[in-house]
């Protein structure tokens, strides 16, 4: 098990445990006038609800196979890292609650939306389209992937010419994204791993006394907590 499978493993359980909103849940609290609740079931939604769910979920696919993955980013001109593969394996734009293997995989009902909405994971397909139309021509070795509460940041990772097993995570401005020399972009963590490791640690440990230990923890992953609240 490669270290990022088990960081996203170890999340998943966290989020089980805090009984954490699952997709259809979040959706529907960020769309007033629906009325937000926990676990939400096609069962408990309101015909409302449910419209809104299947709309907006209806074609969603919450894990991508290798093949799916291999398809989908055959326009990137470059080699993404082995660990980008196992994330997106695991998660499409999102991640599991839980690690029973009796669980529907296929099912949204299954996930969250990670790190959190609307600042999330982009899935697959978005991130290649926004390469796609953005990025192919201009600065080919960067892949967008996240959003973020501010809606002139993102966060991207660099392709190789031979696989590589990481990359850096980096946060940029928007409007550079298609002009910024990578090597000159900020760097939030060393790794996607390290990234994702991070987060497992903070899930484990929320609430913890020391007024520094989210700092403590982001530092220990080699992040950069002056752009850790992007």
């Amino acid at each position: 098990m490669s270290q990022i499978v088990e960081a996203i493993k170890r999340i998943a359980h966290s989020k089980k445990q805090s009984n954490h909103d699952n997709l259809p849940a979040t959706l529907i609290a960020y769309h007033p006038p629906y009325k937000s609740l926990k676990n939400a079931t096609p069962k408990n939604l309101e015909p409302k609800q449910l419209e809104l769910v299947n709309k907006d979920l209806g074609s969603y696919q919450p894990r991508l196979s290798i093949k799916q993955i291999k398809e989908i980013v055959e326009p990137y001109r470059f080699q993404l890292p082995q660990e980008f593969y196992d994330l997106y394996l695991m998660g499409n734009g999102c991640l599991p609650i839980g690690i029973s293997d009796d669980t529907d995989w296929n099912s949204v009902y299954n996930y969250f939306y990670f790190p959190d909405y609307p600042a999330r994971f982009a899935t697959l397909q978005k991130a290649m389209s926004c390469y796609c139309d953005m990025l192919i021509n201009d600065n080919p070795r960067l892949l967008p992937f996240c959003t973020s509460y501010r809606e002139d940041v993102v966060l991207s990772i660099v392709g190789s010419k031979k696989q590589q097993e990481t990359s850096p995570v980096l946060v940029t401005y928007s409007d550079y994204v298609n002009e910024e020399d990578p090597c000159e972009m900020n760097v939030l963590f060393p790794s996607l791993t390290n990234m994702m490791l991070a987060y497992a640690e903070l899930y484990e440990h929320k609430g913890k006394s020391t007024p520094t230990w989210i700092e403590d923890i982001v530092q220990k992953y080699g992040g950069n907590y002056r752009w850790f609240y992007y």
